[in-house]
């Protein structure tokens, strides 16, 4: 039995009021609240209401190491068809309007989600969660396909690292400066274009149709020239076109179905959601894999790459299907 797109798109638009209200509580009763409580909100919410296509894996602090930049993985799919996601979430302070820590330890975790996600295949994103209301001006919310968004669903959005990378002054830091080429979760599960489509494809046509607005509007502010293409891959903004895989990336497999692990766990919290059950997805991709050697091998390559991603400034892409 498969979940139609359009249930898990508005299960993400009714969590995005939830952390908006979280947010705003947080400001007025002085009391605050982090970035993780905002998570586990989040994840609790959309599994309660998709328990068989929603699961997500959390890590105890004793379990997990937290070297990637990251700080949840998020894969999204059904096989035959997976976008991941390496999310690394900021919150807003409602009384100053601004997002601290978006360089923190002086970049460095910045650097490690570019090296993390680019060594496994994944779509950087930083996602910030605020409180976000209709008087503010935003160039996302002009662009076309956006523009018919409530302004409140700019409460939980997805942020490529490229657009993040300059704002260092305490006012660049501003929601109205952080959120410029901000996009909607809600809208990247949006299916009214691509009801016939594999989830993974939803969100990647989703994600390309704004991709060159965004990254045109952000060269023209530097008075670069426009472009429409990439001989390389922009590890700080990739294509999402690019990013989709036939099967689920190995390091999602190992980490939702393995018991134990000989070594930290590089992150948080893992989730896999899809149209069909999730425990069902999993065992037909761990099926085409299992009795590899790839497979057999892999907790200590992947330890190895993981130890390589913190003691070496070059990272390099794994080659398209091995992982």
């Amino acid at each position: 039995m498969t979940t139609p797109i359009e249930e898990i798109s508005n299960s993400i638009q009714r969590q995005t009021l939830r952390i908006a209200n979280e947010v705003d509580k947080a400001g007025y009763t002085g009391l605050g609240i982090q970035e993780e409580t905002i998570t586990d909100i989040l994840l609790n919410g959309v599994q309660s209401e998709h328990e068989e296509n929603f699961f997500t894996r959390k890590f105890t602090r004793k379990e997990e190491g937290n070297i990637t930049g990251a700080d949840w993985l998020w894969c999204i799919g059904e096989p035959g068809s997976w976008i991941t996601f390496a999310v690394q979430a900021k919150i807003a302070n409602m009384n100053t309007g601004r997002i601290n820590y978006l360089h923190y330890r002086g970049g460095e975790q910045y650097s490690l989600l570019i090296k993390f996600s680019k060594l496994f295949g994944f779509i950087p994103k930083y996602s910030i969660y605020a409180k976000v209301e209709k008087e503010i001006e935003l160039f996302s919310r002009v662009v076309p396909d956006l523009k018919n968004i409530p302004p409140e669903q700019w409460s939980f959005t997805a942020i490529s690292p490229k657009y993040i990378k300059q704002l260092s002054t305490p006012n660049e830091r501003h929601l109205s400066s952080v959120l410029q080429f901000a996009v909607p979760w809600a809208y990247v599960f949006c299916a009214e274009k691509y009801k016939n489509a594999k989830l993974a494809e939803v969100i990647a046509n989703n994600l390309e149709n704004i991709y060159w607005s965004f990254d045109n509007e952000y060269r023209q502010r530097r008075e670069q020239d426009s472009r429409f293409s990439y001989e390389r891959m922009v590890w700080e903004n990739p294509q999402p076109s690019k990013m989709i895989s036939e099967s689920i990336p190995l390091p999602i497999l190992y980490l939702m179905t393995q018991n134990s692990f000989p070594h930290k766990v590089p992150i948080s919290n893992v989730s896999v959601l899809s149209r069909i059950p999730v425990h069902h997805a999993l065992k037909l991709e761990l099926a085409k894999i299992e009795s590899s050697r790839q497979w057999k091998n892999f907790p200590r390559v992947f330890e190895r790459k993981l130890e390589n991603i913190q003691s070496s400034e070059r990272t390099y892409m794994v080659p398209h299907g091995r992982w």
